[in-house]
């Protein structure tokens, strides 16, 4: 099992410190890859240099619809096999389904010539008002990447185990995100496993399907970065392998 950091979590942190010392962090925590939100206005090549300086490999990037296209310069040379579309509006599922499945497979499309794969990343409203818009997905485009977040579907009280059961063969990469309640999934974040999501199903069902990467996101880190970072992945190492 590989473990990554999805780069928004740390995103106050390299607004202060930039992004070189969040990779350096990153690094020194034990992780092996990171996942982007954003560039930070650095070239490809600036970028890659910074991977290999820390020993990082670039796994994924969550880009919106309109972004993925202009940025393949990006993926072609931090070598990202992923390309997750991080957040369609429930408002966008509802009224205009079929015209995002339109554009999502036009950029399946774009993306298959370099073998890079295109994913979706939920959040708890595809749920709502008992809808169901990752299975509408997947019906649709049967071959996309779910890159499913435990927390998000322990808010929506989706049923974790049955959920990656369901779609097994769509996925490569999980996000493990923990919370403190079903209010408010940024306050009071947890280190991954002190909080409400099941990590004990998740991680049965991620050494079950043998999922390439685990990657760490939070909404709002308030402990030292470092510290969180740390004992994050020290618990879910813990995880991995108490359910082997």
């Amino acid at each position: 099992m590989n473990y990554a950091v999805q780069l928004y979590s740390l995103s106050n942190y390299i607004q202060q410190n930039g992004l070189e010392k969040a990779l350096k962090m990153i690094h020194e925590a034990g992780y092996e890859g990171v996942e982007f939100a954003s560039f930070y206005q650095y070239t490809p090549e600036e970028i890659q240099s910074l991977l290999n300086k820390y020993h990082l490999k670039a796994i994924s990037c969550h880009l919106g619809i309109n972004d993925i296209k202009n940025s393949l310069s990006y993926f072609l040379k931090l070598n990202i096999s992923y390309v997750i579309v991080p957040y369609i509006s429930y408002e966008s599922w509802l009224n205009n389904g079929a015209n995002i499945l339109l554009e999502l497979q036009n950029l399946q499309d774009f993306l298959k010539p370099y073998s890079i794969t295109l994913g979706y990343h939920n959040h708890a409203h595809e749920f709502k008002d008992n809808h169901n818009f990752i299975h509408y997905l997947y019906q649709n485009i049967p071959d996309i990447s779910l890159e499913f977040d435990v927390c998000w579907l322990t808010i929506a009280k989706q049923n974790i185990e049955k959920t990656l059961d369901d779609y097994h063969n769509n996925l490569s990469l999980i996000h493990i995100k923990d919370a403190s309640n079903f209010e408010n999934v940024s306050k009071d974040v947890p280190v991954i496993g002190h909080g409400i999501v099941d990590m004990q199903s998740v991680f049965k069902k991620v050494n079950q399907y043998e999922l390439k990467w685990c990657i760490l996101e939070a909404e709002n880190i308030q402990i030292d970065p470092f510290v969180y970072l740390q004992d994050s992945l020290k618990n879910m190492k813990w995880f991995e392998n108490a359910t082997l």
